[in-house]
């Protein structure tokens, strides 16, 4: 009886060994620095204020998502990139919303400027206003208020000369965080409405 045990124990240990060894390698170091200045907060400014070298990003790392279901790679992506396009179609730019809010803010008004003179120079782009949110709160009103937030972009957008026909919205709510861990950083991050070229 104490051998079959023994083997037991022997073979669990050689896998548990196996397990933290292969697991020891696959860490990915952060590159960027991800602290903002003191007073700054990350959802209302965003990334509108941080300035991205686009020429020293790695060029396996960049992201052109448009017409993209598949965002798995996002977890690759370097947090400056994703800090300053978010799911966004580049040079679309994403807008941040502050906790339980689905109104553009006035910090916000110069992103949803630029998208619309994006769209007003290239009158063949259709864009989707993707709505998201940060983790608190059902997943039914978080996708009720992600569709809050997406709608209220697109009408700005159409306030700003954009037809209506080139607009369409999708809430995600909480289900796809761009920065999973916890706390105000990240869902700060979290809550915007990312813009993808269809």
């Amino acid at each position: 009886m104490k051998t079959p045990l023994r083997t037991l124990c022997l073979i669990f240990c050689l896998c548990l060994s196996l397990c933290l060894i292969s697991s020891c390698g696959k860490k990915k170091a952060s590159v960027s620095d991800t602290t903002k200045p003191e007073g700054q907060s990350l959802g209302s400014g965003g990334p509108a204020g941080s300035a991205v070298d686009e020429d020293n990003l790695p060029v396996d790392d960049l992201l052109d998502n448009a017409g993209k279901g598949d965002f798995s790679v996002m977890g690759n992506q370097d947090d400056a990139y994703k800090k300053t396009y978010g799911r966004s179609t580049k040079p679309l730019l994403p807008v941040f919303f502050a906790f339980d809010e689905s109104a553009i803010s006035a910090d916000q008004a110069d992103r949803l400027q630029q998208n619309a003179r994006y769209m007003l120079d290239h009158p063949e782009v259709r864009v989707v206003v993707e709505g998201n949110c940060d983790e608190r709160g059902t997943s039914e009103y978080n996708l009720a208020l992600g569709e809050r937030r997406a709608l209220s972009a697109k009408n700005y957008l159409i306030q700003l000369g954009i037809e209506e026909s080139r607009l369409t919205t999708r809430s995600y709510g909480e289900e796809r965080p761009l920065f999973p861990s916890r706390g105000e950083a990240s869902w700060a991050e979290n809550r915007r409405d990312d813009f993808v070229i269809e």
